[in-house]
């Protein structure tokens, strides 16, 4: 027989209803543990209610950090902005405050710390350091991409120092001026070779410069109009031109707010460091097809803001690879 100070747990099954995502007549069984209320001696000190959290909701899903709303987003206003009323809009219109705030909350604050220490990504904010307005913008920076193909950092400005230095400025590199060297009928001792580019790289620049001095390809249609997929679908029938190319410009050029760079090696080892990924690939990589989803799971919370999270697994690669330490 059980003492009189031993407390009775009454045990009781309560139906439950499931989650807006099943129909209010499913019913969740389960115990409910029922314990008389405590005595005055076992009451503990009540607890200030919480500061208003932010809530971010992404497929169906919610994730409630418990993150002061307007503290956190204060904080990542004075991030991006030293102006309290400065423009905080990204070229393709969302808002960049908007866009952290999300990512800082999602998945329980995952990264949050990375963003602290990495600051904000504030080229969103605007066009590309060597943005003109000319009408040129996206090519010069298509032939950049095309340039940095399997290539690492320092090689790919190297050459693309050279090819600026053919055209004689940044502003010189234009469509007809590609055109042009072409036309001379030398491609490959005036801009081949001199640039030193491959075989490949060099007819998908001259095909660029062809499709853009044609009007196919425009900064209206790249740059400014509102369907994505139109973009993509128009710039991966260019020969030369792959999935990886296209995810960098829409992501660095045009600032699309969720691309998902999977065939970029940086992102996944950033991926893979940051949310602690083991994957299938030689010395634990990650694969960008046995391990896609995997690699989609640790993505998801971050939706419509992906290109934020993949900004930060650059930048998480970076602090690996110069010792900055952990985030």
């Amino acid at each position: 027989m059980q003492t009189r100070s031993t407390t009775k747990r009454l045990i009781a099954t309560t139906a439950v209803a499931a989650s807006t995502e099943l129909a209010p007549s499913h019913a969740v069984h389960r115990q409910v543990a029922i314990t008389p209320s405590p005595t005055p001696s076992q009451k503990k000190r009540r607890v200030p209610p919480r500061s208003p959290v932010v809530p971010v909701v992404f497929a169906n899903r919610s994730c409630d950090t418990r993150v002061p709303c307007d503290e956190l987003r204060r904080e990542m206003r004075a991030l991006v902005a030293a102006d309290p009323e400065g423009d905080t809009k990204t070229l393709s219109g969302w808002c960049l405050v908007d866009a952290l705030t999300h990512c800082c909350c999602a998945n329980d604050g995952k990264l949050l710390p990375l963003i602290r220490k990495a600051g904000p990504p504030t080229h969103f904010l605007g066009g590309e350091e060597n943005m003109i307005g000319d009408g040129n913008d996206s090519f010069r920076s298509l032939c950049r991409t095309v340039i940095a193909q399997l290539l690492a950092d320092k090689a790919a400005r190297t050459i693309h120092s050279k090819l600026l230095d053919v055209v004689g400025s940044s502003s010189n590199l234009t469509p007809s001026n590609i055109v042009a060297i072409a036309a001379r009928g030398d491609v490959e001792n005036e801009l081949r070779k001199p640039v030193g580019l491959s075989n490949a790289k060099c007819n998908c620049i001259l095909k660029l410069a062809e499709l853009f001095q044609s009007g196919t390809l425009s900064d209206d249609l790249l740059l400014k109009t509102s369907d994505e997929s139109a973009v993509r679908e128009r710039l991966i029938q260019v020969k030369g031109i792959g999935q990886w190319t296209v995810d960098m410009f829409m992501l660095f050029s045009r600032h699309s707010p969720n691309v998902f760079p999977i065939g970029d090696l940086a992102f996944r080892r950033g991926t893979k460091k940051v949310f602690g990924i083991k994957g299938s690939a030689k010395g634990g990589e990650l694969c960008p097809k046995k391990d896609l989803q995997k690699i989609l799971d640790a993505h998801a919370p971050f939706h419509p803001y992906r290109s934020i999270s993949a900004y930060y697994m650059y930048k998480a690669q970076d602090l690996a690879e110069d010792g900055s330490g952990d985030m």
